[in-house]
This record gives C-alpha cells, structure tokens and sequence, in this order.
C-alpha cells in the first residue's frame, strides 16, 4: 500500500462558491459647484439606470465624502 499526498488544501466544508460583483458609480457630470447635474450628466445618470435596470442586484446606500453638501431634492 502506497501512501498519496496532496499538495493543494482541502476545501473548506463551507466555502462560496459565487462570484460578487461591486459595481462603483458616479451619478454624470456636475457643475463646476456640484451642486446639480448637468444636461450631459442627467443624459449620462439616465443611461446607467437603463443599463443597470436589467442587472440583478441589491442597491447599498449612498457613500458621500464628509463635508460635502447634500444635493437639493
């Protein structure tokens, strides 16, 4: 009898077997202030809701760098 030996690690019991994918977005171009989109960037924010409509995923909160204003609306 012959004794067999691995060199990869056994699989863990419970290990995930999906792929994540993390999306990162930018709303469209702003106005010099940031402070609302301009007509290229509510052309572009409408673009990448049609593109993102057909994707099957779950939405997080919105991320804002500290000390930045809230848009109006």
């Amino acid at each position: 009898m012959t004794a067999t030996h691995t060199t990869h690690a056994p699989h863990a019991p419970h290990a995930p077997h999906a792929t994540r994918y993390l999306y990162l977005t930018r709303h469209g171009e702003a106005t010099p202030d940031e402070g609302a989109l301009t007509p290229t960037g509510r052309r572009q924010a409408t673009l990448l809701g049609e593109r993102l409509r057909g994707f099957r995923c779950r939405r997080s909160t919105t991320a804002r760098c500290p000390g930045r204003p809230r848009p109006p609306g």
